[in-house]
């Protein structure tokens, strides 16, 4: 049997890990490298919209496309935001590409008659302004 050298060993075994490497990468490649994860559900809330507008009754506000609750003369008005459809991660390759939160979903719509003239998301109710009482400020022009 022939001797064979430390260096020459350590060459095929060096070719052995890199052809095992190369099937596992071709074989990866084919497997789908995109991946959905369910963002958690958001928390019921309690929201509170001043809309200010020169008629503010004639406005309602839609949740979630269920419930509607018609804004008082006042313009003040109080409702309860149920738990959202889930959002969705997209990851490619592990690089998350979208990120769909319920917190963005635009849940909430203010209504004038059959036509909607503001769609809110939770997370852009949490952006506007508030009043002395609490009351997230939503102008209507």
């Amino acid at each position: 049997m022939p001797r064979v050298s430390k260096q020459t060993m350590i060459g095929r075994v060096h070719s052995t890990d890199m052809l095992q490497r190369s099937v596992l990468i071709a074989i990866l490649s084919l497997l789908p490298g995109c991946v959905n994860a369910l963002r958690p559900y958001n928390e019921p809330s309690r929201e509170t919209l001043w809309v200010i507008s020169s008629t503010p009754s004639s406005y309602r506000v839609k949740i979630n496309n269920h419930t509607t609750v018609p804004v008082p003369r006042d313009g003040r008005v109080a409702f309860d935001v149920p738990r959202l459809t889930r959002g969705c991660a997209t990851y490619f390759l592990g690089i998350k590409v979208k990120d769909a939160s319920p917190y963005d979903l635009p849940a909430i719509e203010i209504i004038e008659g059959e036509r909607t003239v503001k769609r809110l998301s939770l997370n852009d109710i949490r952006k506007l302004p508030r009043d002395e009482q609490g009351y997230t400020v939503v102008k209507i022009e």
